[in-house]
């Protein structure tokens, strides 16, 4: 009778121990996929245009998972991919101008592009322009459609911050968005090319 009694009190320690981890799991990861756009901003938070390579590598968190250089002779440019893991719908692109020397190496920031695919009933287009507001204050252009909505803010240096909210066509437009958000200077021209 002891042994049973000693048994049964074993086995409710052990759940009691372990349904508040399993339940707050459960809790955390909607919280985790709708703070994705909030992740966004903040990441964008720590850099400026003009930035150099290394100034970026010191503040890039050692958490997140980045790509090989990419070079393209066509812009001048390199390419930066930055993301958590791959099966992440978060990632983000630095880009970095080059010399002109024979040996190309990146020399600083030019462009910066962070995308995210939330579910909709977490994040409006109102509501993602709140918080960018929230850290870059009120927008100086507000462009609200059916389809693709944009809005744009100016920050430091007389860089553009621009935000594209796209609503997923085909059978998950009513579940679905890509956020966008894209800060470059002011006289850089975008292409196509070069915008992931």
């Amino acid at each position: 009778m002891q042994r049973i009694t000693f048994c049964t009190l074993v086995v409710c320690v052990l759940l009691i121990g372990t349904e508040p981890n399993s339940l707050s799991r459960q809790v955390n990861e909607p919280t985790n996929r709708a703070s994705e756009v909030a992740e966004s901003i903040n990441f964008l938070k720590q850099f400026h245009i003009g930035m150099t390579y290394d100034e970026v590598q010191e503040v890039l968190p050692k958490t997140l998972q980045q790509d090989a250089l990419a070079y393209s002779p066509r812009d001048n440019v390199f390419l930066l991919g930055i993301g958590r893991s791959s099966n992440d719908d978060w990632s983000a692109f630095l880009m970095f101008d080059s010399s002109d020397l024979e040996i190309k190496k990146p020399e600083h920031l030019v462009e910066i592009n962070c995308s995210s695919t939330i579910p909709i009933t977490n994040e409006s287009f109102e509501s993602v322009v709140s918080r960018v507001s929230g850290s870059f204050g009120p927008p100086i252009r507000l462009d609200s459609a059916e389809r693709t909505s944009r809005a744009g803010w100016q920050t430091v240096g007389g860089s553009l911050l621009t935000v594209e909210y796209t609503k997923m066509s085909g059978a998950t437009a009513k579940t679905q968005c890509v956020v966008d958000f894209v800060i470059k200077s002011a006289t850089r021209k975008q292409s196509k090319e070069t915008v992931a």
